[in-house]
This record gives structure tokens, C-alpha cells and sequence, in this order.
């Protein structure tokens, strides 16, 4: 199933809140129908583009599984119920891997984040700190606030997973200019120390340059 590109900023979101927002905020966001709703859509689609984010940590799917239970009873209407019977199966298959699959996928994961990404992990802590801050990546560059990004090597692993994933957010011209340009910041800062984020750009340019020319 292809989904629009909200719909994969959304899932964006859905995955740094889990990492880094408290569970009565996430509740709280869901007090309404049509939040909940949202909420349904964004799980199913997490579900379908991106279920190995949900094995990197128990507490992940068990975060999930609590916020979308406490709405469950709440409304019963038939679109509420659509969607939990496409979600609660999904779910109740990640539940059910044995230790061999579950430590394949996130090994796979972890495998194929790194080339995407063109950037080896140190830890866990690393690996899910890079994952979340696509969700920064996007917003930044949905708002024209690319610039104030501080953590510039992990604007660098978003813009190639997005080149993988999502290269269709540059052909909006303002997101296309500002990554370029942040991009190029990159490539210019001076000093010993900043040299491997120089060779990190210098290789994400390349790879943005090739998304560039498919699009003329």
C-alpha cells in the first residue's frame, strides 16, 4: 500500500513521541474522536513501512499497545472498529516472534539503517536518537527552520534516509534549497575536528545530487 507523504510524517512523529513523550501525553492527544482516529491511521501505517522500529525495545510496542487500548471502548462506532481489527492481528504477530526472527529483523535493521544512512551506531541509545530526529529533520524542513538544526550529523542521517525512503519531499523547491544549503554548511566547517562531518557530507551531497538530477 502507498501512502501519501503526511501520512509518512505522521509515522515520523508517531515514532519519536514513543521514544521521547510520556504516555499521558500521548493519551491526552487521543481524547477526542478524530485525534484517535488519526492516531489508528498512523499505527496501521507505522505497522506497514516500518514495523522493525517497534522491535528495538520492548517498551516501544508496549507503549503503543497502552495508548491505543485506552480509547478502545471509548467510541465503537464502525470506522473505529475497521481499523483495530487491521492493527490489534498485526500487533499480535510481532507479539508472537520467536527469538530467532525477532533478532534477525533487528539485526537487518540495524544493517540497513546504517547503509542507508551511511553512518555506523555506537549503541542503542545512538541508533533510536537517529531514528527520532528524522521526525526534527522534516519539521525543519517543512517550516523553513533547516538552519537552526544543531545536531548536524544527524540532519545528515535523516537527509539520506529520506533520499532512500521519502525522495519525493524534494520536489518541493524550498525543502530541495534548504537541504542543499544545510548540506553545504556542512561541507564547509572549518576545523580538525569537524573533518569526518565534512567527509559525511561530502558523500550525503553526493547522494543528494543524484535525486536532484532524476528530477530535472
Amino acid at each position: 500500500m502507498e501512502y501519501r507523504i503526511e501520512v509518512f510524517a505522521e509515522v515520523l512523529l508517531l515514532k519519536q513521541q514513543l521514544v521521547k513523550e510520556s504516555l499521558d501525553f500521548m493519551i491526552n492527544q487521543c481524547r477526542e474522536r478524530k485525534s484517535y482516529l488519526r492516531f489508528l491511521t498512523t499505527t496501521k501505517a507505522l505497522l506497514d513501512l516500518d514495523s522493525g522500529f517497534l522491535l528495538q525495545t520492548p517498551v516501544l510496542l508496549e507503549r503503543l499497545e497502552t495508548i491505543l487500548y485506552s480509547k478502545r471502548y471509548e467510541w465503537k462506532d464502525q470506522e473505529t472498529n475497521e481499523w483495530m481489527n487491521q492493527i490489534i492481528p498485526l500487533l499480535n504477530e510481532i507479539k508472537t516472534y520467536s527469538d530467532i526472527k525477532r533478532n534477525s529483523i533487528l539485526e537487518h535493521y540495524l544493517l540497513y539503517q546504517e547503509e542507508i544512512r551511511m553512518l555506523c551506531f555506537e549503541d542503542q541509545k545512538a541508533f533510536l536518537e537517529a531514528l527520532t530526529f528524522d521526525a526534527t529533520t522534516y519539521q525543519a524542513l517543512k517550516t523553513n527552520l533547516s538552519q537552526t538544526i544543531k545536531e548536524e550529523d544527524l540532519f545528515l542521517s535523516s537527509t539520506n534516509y529520506f533520499i532512500e525512503t521519502i525522495p519525493e519531499i524534494y520536489e518541493d523547491a524550498t525543502v530541495s534549497e534548504q537541504t542543499e544549503r544545510k548540506i553545504r554548511e556542512c561541507e564547509n566547517k572549518k576545523g580538525l575536528w569537524n573533518r569526518a562531518l565534512r567527509k559525511y557530507a561530502q558523500a550525503t551531497n553526493l547522494n543528494f545530487q543524484k535525486i536532484k538530477k532524476k528530477g530535472e
